[in-house]
């Protein structure tokens, strides 16, 4: 994994609560990877009445071109792989509904092609959002194949981005299932300030699970 694949990723969080696979769209093709951040819109917070909430949670991919953003997206939303993606033209668009307590949280996912041409569209990705960033490296599988120096530098840079962006940092392979799930967890901890029950995961050459 190079340190641009690696270091291209952002995204947010879930903390605790059954998962219902809901709605998904795609508008677009592609397989980047990048930075994202979230916001939530919700019509009531998320309470234990009997009332059903419903809250959109809208989160922005955006990075460099082929890392993985799509591919990440759709494991998470549909859960497959697919190397044959082609690049994103312009933006991509899914959704997927989760149940909290009594709250229907769907998560608004866009997905921003990496290419210099298309950065005229991020205020259409990130309109409304509240900044929450996170820092996602993708491709952990190839990572793992590094020697151990590589991994121990690329494992030095991303620490010290998330550090600057004050963000949680998470390491992901979407083709071996790593903390994909994990990494919308930690998106509604965050945005609901929720306490999250995962571990954390800080060793050289691990899946990083720093939030």
């Amino acid at each position: 994994m190079s340190d641009q694949d690696h270091m291209s990723q952002s995204g947010s969080v879930s903390s605790s609560g059954s998962s219902n696979q809901g709605r998904k769209h795609r508008r677009g093709s592609g397989s980047n990877s990048g930075s994202s951040g979230s916001n939530s819109n919700t019509n009531s917070n998320i309470s234990s009445s009997n009332t059903k909430n419903n809250v959109v949670v809208k989160i922005g991919m955006v990075g460099d071109a082929q890392v993985g953003k799509t591919t990440l997206m759709v494991k998470y939303v549909e859960n497959k792989f697919d190397e044959d993606y082609i690049q994103t033209l312009g933006v991509n668009f899914m959704e997927k509904s989760i149940n909290l307590r009594n709250t229907e949280i769907t998560f608004s996912i866009w997905d921003l092609g990496g290419q210099r041409e298309f950065i005229s569209m991020l205020p259409l990705v990130c309109n409304d959002a509240v900044t929450t960033a996170f820092l996602v490296g993708t491709k952990y599988d190839i990572f793992t194949t590094l020697p151990p120096e590589e991994q121990e530098e690329i494992d030095k840079l991303a620490r010290k981005y998330a550090k600057a962006m004050k963000a949680p940092l998470i390491f992901t392979s979407a083709s071996h299932s790593i903390n994909v799930q994990k990494m919308f967890k930690i998106v509604l901890s965050k945005v609901f300030e929720l306490r999250s029950t995962m571990e954390t995961i800080d060793g050289v050459g691990e899946p990083l699970l720093i939030f």
